[in-house]
């Protein structure tokens, strides 16, 4: 078979096409406390309210995507364990397919993980919800008169919901009610991540939490995703307050000269 080179180099990216293409991005994320304020205003007398509030909880201390949380069955929680089990066999919907093991991580934050085991719990106990019934339902909609209309009943039925869109649409929802700015579902992903790459971790712990977010290289969560980077306004702080004349260093050196003395002429008086 002939293969024409200039034309397969003319398709190819030049180097610094594929430089600009995969380089780290900066990426608008919501603060600690715009998740508070969201997950916090929820009030929760509701079943819609239970399961929003718990849906947005549930995606801030797994970093899980979207559509894997909307694909959740019941059995795929491990209530002794606090791991949900992101496991394609069950019908969820991960990257590449992939099994995803997730301990839920209440960092910072508490109350998300009470919130989520609240609504659990209201699943399995006061409304009987098998093992293979969603763990974040569809809202139940109803008739209206004579079939002409249909209304929101205010409660969920045993249903997935069949995209993204639905659980999306949710959470911007819930964002504009508790006046905070909208973020793409994906953002809060990065919100944690972003939280646990300023933590000192061990390389052994890097890499359970990239497995715990579906990631094969560390360098992915940690690297490519702009995890690992430092911000930009940090990285000018940082360079203005280097002490490129050395001031602080000889102003060491003078005290550390001053001591020395000091203890000469104490063991000279002894």
């Amino acid at each position: 078979m002939f293969y024409d080179q200039t034309a397969i180099d003319y398709l190819n990216l030049s180097k610094a096409d594929v430089k600009i293409a995969t380089q780290p991005r900066n990426v608008e994320i919501p603060s600690l406390e715009d998740i508070k304020t969201v997950i916090e205003g929820i009030q929760g007398s509701s079943e819609i309210e239970k399961r929003d509030r718990a849906l947005i909880s549930l995606m801030f201390l797994t970093g899980a995507r979207i559509s894997a949380v909307r694909t959740l069955p019941i059995k795929s929680f491990n209530k002794d364990k606090l791991v949900i089990d992101q496991n394609p066999a069950f019908g969820v919907k991960t990257k590449f397919s992939k099994r995803i093991i997730t301990p839920l991580i209440s960092y910072l934050y508490k109350e998300p993980l009470n919130h989520f085991l609240e609504w659990f719990d209201y699943l399995e106990g006061k409304k009987g919800f098998k093992p293979d019934d969603p763990m974040f339902p569809a809202t139940k909609i109803e008739n209206g008169v004579e079939n002409l209309s249909y209304y929101n009943t205010g409660q969920v039925e045993p249903v997935f919901w069949k995209s993204s869109s639905s659980p999306s649409k949710i959470i911007e929802k819930r964002f504009e009610q508790a006046g905070v700015k909208h973020y793409k579902p994906h953002a809060i992903r990065h919100s944690l991540i972003k939280r646990l790459s300023k933590l000192s971790l061990t390389e052994e712990q890097k890499k359970a939490i990239s497995q715990s977010l579906g990631h094969e290289d560390v360098r992915t969560t940690f690297g490519s995703y702009g995890y690992g980077k430092i911000d930009e306004d940090k990285q000018i702080d940082i360079i203005k307050n280097i002490d490129f004349e050395g001031t602080s260093q000889r102003a060491n050196q003078l005290m550390n000269r001053e001591d020395v003395e000091q203890v000469l002429r104490g063991l000279m008086g002894k």
